[in-house]
């Protein structure tokens, strides 16, 4: 089952609120409502609850989503994370398992970090993209 933009904005939103409820500041920004389907969802979900798992072992962290059509057949998901404390993420593990998940045909992703956090670009084909294409 596909998750249609209102599904898909409530799973986002949901998150974010269940983030701030383990004491991460959080919030979710749905500039344009995206369409998933339900396998793109569960790895996009599977990302970001690596990014909150993250965001508990560190000093005052917070964690921002943002969607937005990026074009007529992708959407792009943006993770933003910040904490006071020198986070690292030189290493390889920490990469690897921020971005496993992602390694998928539907998806293209950077990160970019810094030593307080990092920015994770997440390119996700939408599933109205069979529509466009279609035309």
């Amino acid at each position: 089952e596909d998750f249609d933009r209102e599904k898909a904005t409530l799973v986002i939103n949901e998150l974010a609120h269940d983030i701030r409820s383990a004491g991460i500041d959080s919030a979710s920004f749905i500039q344009e409502p995206i369409a998933l389907e339900s396998t793109t969802l569960t790895v996009l979900y599977d990302c970001l609850y690596h990014a909150a798992l993250i965001a508990c072992d560190q000093e005052n962290p917070l964690l921002l989503i943002s969607t937005n059509r990026h074009d007529d057949t992708h959407a792009e998901v943006v993770i933003s994370f910040e904490c006071d404390n020198d986070l690292s993420l030189s290493s390889p593990q920490l990469i690897s398992a921020l971005c496993a998940a992602l390694d998928t045909k539907k998806t293209a992703h950077t990160l970019r970090s810094h030593p307080h956090g990092f920015i994770l670009s997440i390119l996700i084909e939408s599933c109205e993209s069979q529509k466009v294409v279609q035309k």
